[in-house]
């Protein structure tokens, strides 16, 4: 049997609501006037009287002076203290407010997506001319609640917001469905915890799986940490009283860089923020196996330690292995003076003797004759001399072996390689970080800067050259002086295209590598294509995407069109709109060389065929010698027009369409809560009627205006 309309609404409130009825008691606090506020105004428990897991209700009320038609309420809460479990009309079916009348009932939904604070909401609005008239009192909704959290000190406390946290989502409309000004008055929880008793002290202890190890070996790190205020925020491992970039986690594995002694330890900071230092493990770092085969060379052979600053003092071993039979060594042993002073070289003593010595030294040099009676082996690897250096400035200097003589007892010369050694207390690391030119489309002859962006990424100043290439062309060079370490600084080079053949060129950025540069990967950055052209016009059209592809009649669909200027002129030119071959708008467009534009076309469907499936398509007229009018012209996009409610588009309004927007009533869309943020779980862009990206009564209502209504 075919239902009345008010049949038909009336079911879909009962089939909204399967609550069961709670028995609301009188108010407690009523206000007058036209007003909407919760009851109780204010919950307070403490430890005593509430845990996690008790439950109590709010009750939202009404009064108004004058007629009304329809009204939503928005009830929101800390969904972080607070749980909401159950939620009715405090009539069963409909509000007390509107008991006797027959209503569009929706919600109450019970919002559980992760986003912004809890919500309930919900609404009903009257049918055909009935109206609730004034003055009147009554209740809306009842709202169960269930406690989530106790404080272990201070308070927890929440507003039942009804009135600021979405401004329009709690409203009461009159009988011309036109806002009624009322006041609106939020109630509170409050949970009062237990008097705080402090954490103990925040500390922190590491252990390591070893303390002694061969360069090119790791180290694991572990840590304990305890007390104060978690959870904890951060963690940051310190290496000789200096943070280390990126060892920010709760365990490490260390591997250094150079032999020498690296003290380790670690900070640990809670969410007051209070910070905690640990126990310090000093790992000794020996150096690497020597080389194969008879050789004299310097260990340790690299001594990078940043921490050796100047004054600071240091030792080197001149060392031999897979030596047998030796009676005479030599050597000469050179480094640079600006960075390093000799002070003082220890002649060791080899297999119960010390040697014979001659030695001699100088600006940059250190020079020693060592004769051995008897004569001497080195196997295993045996140290001949220790040379102590001081630090005099930042930077690094080679420790070259040079004029190296072995002898046996004979006289006769013995075989050997030489290793030498390098001292940097400064990392040299020089970057290409960014390659922008002014222009990347420009034509023959036209000047463009390229503008390059260098830094040190070292530990003293460096000068280098900084050079800019078209392709593998170059076309230009500048010296950086003296850029200051963890400084960068951006510099440009003027690209003249002047007899530059038309093309598409790469431009690349390099800097001039460095001795002892740490990493060389780095000085070169390519980025950026830089067109060189003759005069040419030419635009085109590239796009025509509907927002949607359907739309209710009378409404405004946006349809984004992109065009583009391809050839090197600023362009103004015009471009006309069509569904099938009507004109339904024009635009103007202005763009300069290799630019695109995106418009967002209205169009106005208050003429438009029900039903009736509309190609979209538009014309860029053609500018004065126009290279290419072929992509002028663009077809894409097809459009169908609705009456306004067929949400699911089957050509008629009825209580589908009601049911499918009740479905995702109280729901946002992408963007509402804060810019970016995505729409609620159940969202349907479909039911949101007006377009004001919520679905609330008001989407309801534009439906039901429309109920019963068939495309023929």
């Amino acid at each position: 049997m075919k239902k009345t309309k008010a049949e038909a609404i009336l079911l879909l409130s009962m089939m909204l609501l399967s609550f069961p009825i709670i028995l609301v008691k009188a108010q407690s606090q009523p206000h007058n006037a036209d007003s909407m506020w919760i009851d109780p105004s204010s919950t307070v428990f403490d430890t005593t009287n509430a845990s996690v897991g008790t439950r109590f209700n709010v009750t939202a009320w009404l009064n108004m002076t004058e007629d009304i038609y329809s009204y939503q309420i928005g009830l929101h809460y800390n969904r972080t203290l607070l749980q909401c479990t159950r939620s009715g009309f405090t009539a069963g079916a409909t509000s007390n407010y509107c008991a006797g009348h027959t209503t569009v009932a929706a919600g109450p939904t019970i919002d559980t997506s992760a986003l912004g604070n809890g919500s309930v909401e919900a609404g009903e609005s009257l049918l055909g001319s009935d109206i609730i008239p004034g003055p009147k009192s009554g209740s809306l909704i009842w709202v169960e609640f269930q406690v989530l959290m106790v404080p272990s000190s201070g308070n927890f406390s929440s507003k039942f917001d009804i009135t600021t946290e979405y401004p329009g989502n709690t409203f009461v409309l009159d009988t011309n469905l036109n806002n009624i000004n009322i006041v609106t008055y939020d109630g509170t929880y409050l949970l009062i915890g237990p008097t705080p008793v402090g954490p103990p002290p925040l500390s922190a202890s590491i252990s390591s799986n070893a303390t002694s190890i061969i360069l090119g070996q790791s180290v694991l790190f572990t840590s304990t940490v305890s007390g104060g205020s978690p959870p904890y925020a951060t963690y940051q491992w310190y290496v000789n009283s200096t943070s280390f970039p990126g060892a920010t986690s709760n365990s490490w594995t260390y591997m250094p860089n150079a032999v020498g002694s690296d003290t380790v330890y670690l900070n640990v900071t809670d969410s007051k923020p209070t910070t905690a230092e640990s126990n310090s493990i000093t790992v000794q770092v020996s150096s690497t196996p020597p080389p194969s085969g008879a050789t004299i060379y310097v260990d340790p052979s690299q001594i990078i330690n940043f921490s050796l600053i100047p004054l600071s003092t240091f030792a080197i071993n001149i060392t031999l292995a897979s030596v047998s039979n030796l009676a005479n060594c030599s050597f000469n042993l050179t480094y640079d003076p600006q960075i390093l002073n000799w002070i003082t070289t220890q002649i060791l003593e080899v297999q119960g003797q010390f040697p014979t010595v001659l030695s001699t030294t100088g600006p940059g040099s250190v020079w020693a004759n060592l004769e051995y009676s008897p004569s001497i082996s080195a196997d295993p690897p045996q140290p001949l001399v220790t040379i102590y250096f001081e630090v005099k400035a930042f930077g690094t200097s080679a420790l070259n072996l040079t004029d190296t003589s072995l002898l046996d007892s004979n006289g006769t010369p013995i075989a050997h390689s030489e290793s030498d050694g390098l001292f940097s207390n400064g990392k040299v690391d020089v970057a290409v970080t960014n390659v922008v030119p002014d222009l990347n489309f420009l034509t023959q002859g036209t000047k463009d800067n390229i503008n390059i962006t260098v830094a040190n990424l070292g530990s003293i100043s460096e000068t280098f050259n900084v050079s800019a290439l078209y392709n593998t062309t170059l076309i230009g060079t500048i010296t950086v002086m003296n850029l200051s370490n963890n400084t960068q600084t951006t510099l440009s080079i003027t690209w003249d295209t002047t007899g530059v053949p038309a093309g598409n060129y790469t431009i690349t950025g390099t800097a001039s590598i460095l001795p002892f540069e740490v990493n060389t990967t780095n000085n070169v950055y390519t980025d950026g294509t830089v067109q060189v052209v003759t005069l040419i016009h030419d635009i085109a059209l590239t796009n025509i995407t509907p927002v949607r592809n359907w739309t209710y009649q009378g409404f405004a669909l946006p349809i984004n069109i992109t065009t583009d200027d391809d050839g090197n002129f600023t362009e103004t030119f015009n471009v006309t709109v069509y569904a099938d071959n009507t004109t339904i708008g024009m635009f103007t467009v202005n763009l300069n060389p290799k630019n695109s534009n995106t418009t967002t076309f209205e169009w106005n469907t208050t003429s438009a065929m029900l039903y009736h499936n509309y190609t979209l398509s538009a014309l860029a007229n053609p500018v004065p010698q126009e290279f290419n009018t072929t992509n002028n012209f663009l077809i894409d996009g097809i459009v169908s027009v609705r009456l306004v409610g067929d949400i699911n588009g089957d050509g008629k309004v009825n209580i589908e369409d009601i049911s499918i927007a009740a479905k995702a009533f109280g729901t946002f869309g992408p963007g509402f809560l804060f810019p970016g943020s995505p729409p609620s779980p159940n969202w349907n862009p479909d039911a949101d009627i007006n377009g004001d990206n919520k679905i609330d009564v008001r989407d309801i209502l534009l439906i039901a205006n429309n109920f019963g209504k068939i495309y023929a």
